[in-house]
């Protein structure tokens, strides 16, 4: 059975098949969870005319008000405890059916980009480091989520409609913390994918960062706008495209400083601005009247 599988796997049109069935079953799993759990932020299930009082909804208001403590925390410039009370919100906010959809829809971009890796292959990749790289990923959250305040009050890079101060935010604030954070998550990686020299495992292991960040914010994403459809069908694709092209471009800069070092920097700085521009287009109404993007 595994040799037939594996057989079967080097045929383009069963890895398409296994990819098309990927993408029904995750959009079916959120079909059928959005309309209970997801259909609306916490904000709206708490201050909804029908909902129950607000002391019932013990998870979300304990939420809330942890959200609340760390708001005191930045305000107060108070950066180590603020730095170690970020865990505990990343746990409260792990809402069960939110959680179902990121792990299933991980799972499945996992196996289908460990396949494209070919680990059975003597060249292929070494599936246990894109295992690795998943919780990595996810950990990745933490230094972001701290980055997010500490731009805010020390460097006074904030959420702004504006085009000029919103394309600021998007791309010197988002763009440039979220492709930091995961590619700081995937230094860990890199000395065996160095000693190795293989381009392919370089690429997939840094996308499977990329995908175990977007697996944890997705979770967020979906439990404030209920779009579990749009974030399988884009996020997890658009974070593991950025990381997996920085991280390559890392390891081809440190293989070949001279002649691939400052191309590492170019690669990195692109993917900032991709990224925070591609953010801006759904966000800015200047810019969301041209219809680019899909929220990531």
């Amino acid at each position: 059975m595994y040799w037939n599988l594996r057989t079967k796997t080097r045929q383009p049109e069963f890895v398409w098949k296994l990819a098309f069935g990927v993408l029904v079953v995750g959009m079916l799993i959120a079909w059928m969870v959005q309309p209970s759990e997801l259909s609306g932020s916490m904000e709206d299930v708490l201050n909804a005319p029908e909902a129950p009082p607000f002391e019932e909804y013990d998870e979300y208001k304990e939420y809330n008000e942890y959200v609340g403590y760390l708001d005191q925390l930045s305000m107060s410039r108070q950066w180590v405890r603020y730095w170690w009370a970020i865990p505990k919100i990343m746990w409260l906010g792990a809402v069960p059916g939110a959680t179902a959809v990121a792990l299933v829809t991980g799972i499945c971009w996992f196996v289908f980009i460990v396949q494209a890796g070919q680990p059975h292959r003597e060249h292929g990749i070494r599936w246990w480091l894109a295992a690795l790289a998943v919780p990595l990923g996810v950990l990745s959250i933490w230094p972001t989520l701290f980055a997010v305040d500490w731009q805010d009050i020390e460097m006074g890079i904030s959420e702004a409609d504006d085009l000029k101060a919103g394309l600021k935010f998007f791309i010197a604030g988002v763009g440039l913390r979220e492709e930091l954070c995961k590619l700081l998550m995937f230094v860990p990686l890199l000395p065996p994918i160095i000693r190795r020299r293989n381009e392919r495992e370089a690429l997939i292991v840094a996308a499977c960062v990329g995908l175990g960040f977007a697996m944890e914010e997705n979770i967020n994403y979906i439990l404030g706008t209920g779009d579990a459809t749009g974030r399988f069908l884009t996020a997890n694709f658009f974070h593991m495209s950025l990381t997996g092209i920085a991280g390559l471009a890392l390891c081809r800069g440190i293989w070949c400083p001279r002649e691939r070092a400052a191309e590492a920097g170019v690669v990195f700085l692109v993917a900032v601005f991709v990224h925070g521009l591609y953010d801006a287009f759904i966000v800015l109404p200047d810019l969301q009247i041209l219809g680019l993007a899909r929220p990531c």
